[in-house]
């Protein structure tokens, strides 16, 4: 009688993107459940209705070789013919739904964990993304409004030149966008805005310190670009909290 072959079991899953899909490939889920990836497969076939291409599907030999340098992997007996089933966030979710028993509950749990934690790990990633990608466009657009203030600045706006920045609201048009900047003159700020602007600026109101970062991350939800905010209640009512100098506007 031939001796069964003991099949040993995983701790953690690796994912990978795949045609912009995060995936988990049916030996590293098969290895997981502690059972060999022909089982696994088995069942899902057993159950093709749950898997749509969505949920899982098959490599192409080009995916696969690509997949196997990414994984450091050398090839496997079994030929060129065979490549594997992955499965997606979703497929693996209706997996945990496919195997059975208590321990195969329990570790589904488990997956359906890792899945999540995947996937918060990811939106913090994207987050930090979005910040650097603000950051250098703000900085870019300050390098920008410098530029453009040193060329129209004339000699009646030097003495506006403050030791320290302030920070301005100006709306471009009645129930506009917001610009929120700073500013060492807004005397020359404003003019160079409005020479741009084919629309009549407002200054809403100055606060006399540079706390453009602190209202930036304040009012992040309301950003349509770089340093221009919707002209929500909120972000209005920010302003008439935040400036001792405001328009009649905001009054």
């Amino acid at each position: 009688m031939a001796k069964k072959r003991k099949v040993s079991q995983s701790t953690s899953i690796r994912f990978f993107t795949i045609r912009d899909e995060i995936v988990a490939i049916d030996r590293d889920l098969a290895a997981f459940y502690g059972i060999r990836t022909k089982s696994l497969n088995r069942a899902v076939k057993r159950n093709a209705l749950r898997f749509p291409t969505d949920f899982s599907f098959y490599l192409t030999r080009e995916e696969w070789c690509e997949l196997r340098r990414e994984r450091n992997e050398a090839k496997r007996r079994g030929g060129q013919g065979w490549v594997p089933r992955v499965f997606t966030e979703a497929g693996i979710t209706m997996l945990g739904s496919v195997m059975r028993g208590p321990k195969a509950t329990r570790l589904s749990i488990e997956l359906m964990r890792t899945v999540a934690r995947n996937q918060r790990s990811r939106a913090s990633e994207h987050r930090k993304q979005e910040e650097l990608l603000d950051l250098a466009e703000r900085k870019v657009q300050a390098l920008f409004d410098s530029t453009v203030d040193a060329m129209v600045m004339n000699q009646d706006e030097q003495p506006f030149t403050t030791p320290t920045a302030v920070t301005y609201f100006i709306q471009a048009g009645d129930r506009a966008l917001i610009k929120i900047g700073s500013t060492k003159n807004l005397a020359t700020r404003f003019r160079a805005l409005q020479l741009m602007s084919p629309v009549q600026l407002t200054l809403l109101g100055v606060v006399p310190d540079d706390i453009e970062d602190e209202c930036h991350r304040a009012l992040a939800a309301w950003r349509v670009h770089g340093e221009w905010f919707q002209p929500s209640e909120r972000v209005l009512a920010y302003i008439r909290q935040k400036c001792p100098v405001k328009s009649a506007k905001l009054k």
